[in-house]
């Protein structure tokens, strides 16, 4: 029996190792007005806007049969678009995090102990850092 370190957003479950988040940095807004024929700008200043959240991670879950593991990467792609809370495998919880998409990092393998499973990786947008 492998130990799992899954990655959980908005209840839905990301089964398998997670290798950390790592962190984008956030987007300033600010407005900036010029006014012709006076020297300098005025900058409004708005705080900061979304980060990346990206994280690498070996997904399996004893998936005997690539069925079964295409079935959970579909399951994957109809999270796209989704808001909710992001929780990494130390337990450390984001608010207000969308799933942007997940992006292959290797190919389809199988083994004996893990049955088949696939290096990718979850992107996901914080959006109030």
């Amino acid at each position: 029996m492998t130990v799992q370190a899954p990655l959980v957003h908005a209840g839905f479950t990301f089964p398998g190792i997670e290798q950390g988040l790592v962190f984008g940095t956030p987007e300033p807004r600010n407005q900036k007005n010029e006014v012709f024929g006076l020297k300098g700008a005025t900058v409004i200043d708005g705080g900061y806007s979304t980060r990346e959240i990206t994280c690498e991670m070996w997904l399996f879950d004893d998936y005997s049969t690539t069925g079964q593991f295409n079935a959970k990467l579909r399951a994957i792609t109809e999270h796209v678009n989704v808001t909710g809370t992001l929780v990494d495998s130390m337990g450390s919880t984001f608010e207000d995090v969308q799933f942007l998409r997940q992006e292959p990092v290797g190919k389809l393998l199988y083994s004996n102990e893990l049955k088949w499973w696939k290096h990718i990786r979850l992107i996901f947008e914080e959006l109030s850092p």
